[in-house]
Formats: structure tokens, sequence, C-alpha cells
């Protein structure tokens, strides 16, 4: 949860330590990081999106089962509350996937894991 609070954290103009311990205690915080975020913007219309390249390094990395599912549970705030202009796209190796499916389905930004296309 560390690592992923550095850059939200910078650009909402806060601490990153402060963005962290409020994840902690309130997964729902993710979603007023992303407006404090958005309110800096000059552009009243625009989204924030959020890329989380190699997801399956919360699975692989985080050995702390409680701060792993703190951060997951902190993803769909950001993304799903009324009037959010944040889009969460997780990305993960398809080796993974089956661990994203273990997941609670009301703490994932996703419907379920899709494969790659076909090419």
């Amino acid at each position: 949860m560390e690592e992923c609070a550095i850059q939200p954290a910078a650009r909402a103009h806060i601490t990153p330590g402060s963005l962290r311990a409020e994840l902690a205690s309130e997964p729902r915080a993710s979603h007023l990081a992303a407006r404090q975020i958005l309110a800096r913007s000059p552009n009243p219309a625009a989204e924030l999106i959020i890329v989380m390249d190699q997801f399956e390094k919360v699975f692989t990395l985080c050995r702390d089962a409680e701060e792993r599912d703190a951060f997951v549970a902190a993803l769909p705030h950001a993304a799903q509350t009324s009037e959010s202009r944040c889009r969460v796209v997780p990305a993960v190796r398809s080796d993974f996937s089956t661990h994203c499916t273990r997941l609670p389905p009301s703490s994932t930004p996703w419907p379920s894991p899709t494969s790659p296309s076909a090419r």
C-alpha cells in the first residue's frame, strides 16, 4: 500500500504516509484522494485514470493479507462512487487471473478477469 500511495499523494499534494494511513483505516478515502487530484485540473470534465500495471504483485510481494485486503478494498471506491470521474484499470498476467477470482466480488474494480484479445 505504501508504494501505491506515493504517486497519488504527490498529485493530491499530500504526504504519502498520510494517504497510506488513511487508506488503511478507511478504504473509501481513495475516492476523496481522486477528487482532490481532479480538483486541481483546469478542465472540469477531466477524468483520472489509474493504470495498475503488474497487479499480480499484490499477491506476490504483499505478504500481509490484511494490508492486501485493505488495498484491494480501496480500489472500487475511487471508481464506483456516484459522480466518480476516476477509472481504475488493473493489468494482471494471465497466470495470476485465478488469484483475482478469489477476491471478494465487492472488493474488485473489474467485473471479471478478461483474456487478451486474439491478434
